[in-house]
């Protein structure tokens, strides 16, 4: 089973709004550049870390693009 994190679980050191920066830069990154777009869907984890985004040690992590068709709901963990 593949462990499901919100980028505050492994961003652990940046503000919120850092955080929130870094995520839109990167969806806009997407929006822009399909090769870009493709290699995070292909190899989340590798693109990812080459943007900064490190992830701790056995934490995975799972990209999917919203279509027309398909639509991704993503729960958060409760805050502690």
């Amino acid at each position: 089973m593949t462990a499901r994190h919100s980028t505050h679980d492994f961003l652990p050191e940046k503000p919120m709004n850092d955080q929130s920066n870094q995520y839109q830069q990167l969806i806009a990154k997407c929006w822009a550049d399909e090769v870009f777009k493709h290699r995070l869907l292909d190899n989340p984890a590798e693109t990812l870390k080459a943007e900064g985004m490190e992830l701790p040690e056995g934490v995975s992590v799972q990209v999917v693009e919203n279509t027309a068709q398909d639509f991704t709901l993503v729960i958060p963990s409760r805050p502690t």
